[in-house]
């Protein structure tokens, strides 16, 4: 039941990090167009921008939300362990994965 609970999780943190892109940006993008006459607006706007990007897109919807999808699959991996139908070699697949997106969550650090 907990690994339920980790992919609910990724998912509502991976559809928050996403829902900037149809809720906010087009508006921001609208805003930034028409502050071309005037340089605070479109300066707030960037920074409207930046703030946004980073704290649901970066913070929540990458960091979180994958943090939560790598510990979900490595949880379905291990459920599957003994799984007459799957077995251990499509369980072994799936910890790979998991430990490989765990991997790429470290690239942020690198800079």
């Amino acid at each position: 039941m907990a690994v339920a609970g980790l992919g609910i999780g990724a998912a509502i943190t991976q559809a928050i990090g996403l829902a900037r892109w149809v809720y906010a940006v087009p508006e921001l993008a609208a805003g930034w167009i028409a502050g071309s006459v005037d340089p605070a607006l479109r300066s707030a706007v960037e920074t409207t921008f930046t703030v946004l990007h980073q704290f649901a897109g970066v913070g929540i919807g990458e960091a979180l939300g994958q943090t939560l999808t790598a510990f979900w699959l490595i949880g379905v991996a291990l459920a599957q362990w003994h799984h007459p139908r799957f077995g251990a070699a499509v369980a072994a697949v799936g910890l790979a994965g998991g430990v490989i997106l765990l991997f790429g969550l470290v690239e942020g650090l690198s800079g």
